[in-house]
């Protein structure tokens, strides 16, 4: 970075902002120059590429001055910059995050006057070469001038007919089992992708307070009954409730042992809550493991319907295409592993894929708000085992034709 005839070695660059070692590598063993926070000043970033260097000339403001005494350090932000230094700058950010160095090619579109070349006699060689192949290149075979036309007629047929999803496979509906009680897990079990019939037990819970709750009521309710039988047998007999207020009659001793067993009752209703059982045939995809504790609304276990009825090829779709999806469109599902293609319809489109309450499909794809997710169902049964397999997924376009007779039907 070059500011005021000083040069200061570069830390890092993105668009909004850079940072520089605050000691100036030229003029050598000049003392740190003195920057404040707020100052503007016209500077000029030159970015070493793949075979030559750029630079950019900007505004740019100290935001921030660090004075650490091993390596201080200047923060930059720039305040004013050119359209074409600022698209540059864009393309080489890009670059790096794709983990490669920019070449010339890649600023070729719009050529800055600040790009320096290091390689002009090398690009006019490589324009002679480039001429003599073109010279060359005219005098192919009618075959590869039509196996060219036929590629680029398979090109235009993928870009304005299909619409290829970014990620797609197979998932199936989520079953997720929440704890209604604390208390201590128990489950038989053993393994994430364990299949499961309807009915088979899938976890326990031992909740100590309700089992002394359950064991007070119990005594509490035979102690009831005890007292109604003596009092029925001898109405002057003298009895005290639980709670060591006398009964008045037999009657209100009555009242005390329906009022306990009803307790009782809905205790037992809350404990049965306690263990899950499956509710179809399905495969564990995921359970807390045995030991483990839970509160009130923890998921215990999420299960996956395996029924071939219920699974489905989820697809993403950029929310810039999903204007030309609609529902009842055909498409293409071709398996990764054996490149069999399955013929399929869109079924439902969801623009929030977090919507979508479905076992198979990674979480963190889920999350990214410039997808939609585009549900297809197939026309052969689908395995239970591919549950999680990429796949991929093209699918037809809606075109103008179908667009104009969509909007005569009434």
């Amino acid at each position: 970075m070059v500011m005021d005839d000083v040069i200061l070695d570069g830390r890092s660059l993105s668009l909004d902002e850079f940072e520089a070692h605050h000691e100036p590598s030229w003029p050598r063993g000049q003392d740190a120059v003195a920057i404040e926070v707020g100052t503007e000043a016209e500077v000029r970033l030159r970015i070493s590429l793949y075979g030559f260097v750029c630079e950019v000339d900007a505004v740019a403001e100290v935001v921030e001055v660090v004075d650490d005494k091993d390596d201080p350090v200047v923060r930059f932000a720039f305040k004013d910059m050119s359209r074409p230094s600022r698209e540059a700058l864009r393309r080489i950010a890009r670059s790096y995050h794709a983990g490669y160095v920019a070449s010339p090619s890649d600023l070729l579109e719009n050529h800055d006057p600040q790009t320096l070349s290091e390689k002009e006699p090398e690009a006019a060689a490589d324009n002679r070469r480039l001429r003599l192949r073109n010279v060359i290149g005219m005098g192919l075979s009618v075959g590869v001038i039509m196996g060219t036309f036929a590629f680029i007629g398979m090109a235009l047929y993928d870009r304005f007919v299909l619409i290829d999803a970014q990620f797609a496979t197979i998932t199936a509906p989520e079953v997720e089992m929440i704890s209604a009680e604390m208390g201590q897990v128990r489950t038989p079990i053993a393994t994430v992708g364990q299949i499961v019939e309807r009915d088979d037990p899938i976890y326990s819970i031992s909740s100590a307070e309700l089992a002394s709750a359950e064991a007070s009521l119990l005594a509490r309710v035979d102690y009831l009954s005890e007292i109604g039988e003596e009092m029925e047998n001898d109405p002057d007999a003298f009895a005290l409730s639980p709670d060591g207020v006398p009964f008045a009659s037999s009657d209100e001793a009555r009242r005390a042992l329906a009022l306990a067993q009803g307790e009782l009752r809905a205790l037992q209703l809350r404990m049965a809550e306690l263990d899950g059982y499956a509710p179809c045939d399905c495969m564990v995809s995921w359970f807390q493991e045995d030991g483990a504790w839970v509160v009130p609304g923890d998921t215990v276990a999420v299960l996956a319907r395996t029924d071939s009825e219920t699974l489905r090829v989820e697809a993403l779709v950029h929310v810039s295409e999903i204007a030309d999806v609609h529902t009842g469109r055909s498409a293409v599902v071709t398996d990764e592993a054996t490149g069999r293609s399955i013929p399929a319809e869109v079924e439902r489109i969801t623009l929030d894929p977090r919507q979508q309450p479905r076992v198979g499909f990674p979480q963190w794809l889920r999350q990214e708000p410039t997808l939609a997710s585009v549900i297809l169902s197939v026309d052969e049964p689908l395995d239970p085992s591919m549950i999680g397999q990429p796949m991929q997924v093209a699918i037809h376009r809606t075109s103008l034709f179908d667009a104009a007779a969509n909007a005569d039907q009434p």
